[in-house]
């Protein structure tokens, strides 16, 4: 009688856990994000879309249903200000990129990759590639430096690739 008597008072006094209320909740967090997410993306890829088809039609549709000429002033003054923005980030990220692939450039050539230029510009042309581009390219190179050199070498290329990456990211 007593195990049992100890049995009952610690389950008595243990708390419960409702581990299946809390999957669930965290389900429908992540599933009320994902939604969100996906969302977000597909209107300003919608919006993308409709200005660079459609150039002007679009403010001139807006202009009309506009109640005032000050609003409609305002509207194209607040398009200019976004679009010298969106060029100056566009013309800086390009920038940024064109470094990287002549640094990856003379870098691969410095270590004695075949086609070290070829890399180096494929490494900047996805570095525009935000997620998915570094991973492309860590992968590229490591295929190709197992194909090249032996030893030690193999992971000199994507390792300098890696260490180019986590300094170009925190500029």
């Amino acid at each position: 009688m007593a195990p049992a008597g100890r049995a009952a008072r610690a389950a008595a006094v243990a708390p419960t856990v409702d581990w299946w209320g809390t999957a669930q909740e965290l389900g429908r967090v992540t599933v009320a994000g994902a939604k969100q997410a996906v969302g977000t993306v597909l209107v300003l890829f919608l919006m993308l879309y409709s200005l660079l088809a459609f150039g002007h039609r679009p403010v001139r549709h807006a202009m009309r249903w506009l109640a005032t000429r000050r609003d409609g002033r305002q509207l194209v003054r607040a398009l200019k200000a976004s679009q010298r923005a969106l060029q100056a980030y566009w013309r800086m990220v390009a920038s940024i990129n064109l470094v990287v692939a002549a640094i990856s450039a003379l870098m691969f050539w410095a270590i004695g990759m075949p086609y070290a230029f070829a890399l180096g510009l494929l490494v900047g042309v996805l570095n525009f590639v935000p997620v998915l581009g570094p991973l492309i390219c860590t992968v590229m190179l490591t295929a190709v430096s197992i194909a090249t050199f032996n030893g030690w070498r193999i992971a000199l290329a994507p390792t300098l690739y890696l260490l180019l990456r986590t300094a170009e990211s925190q500029v």
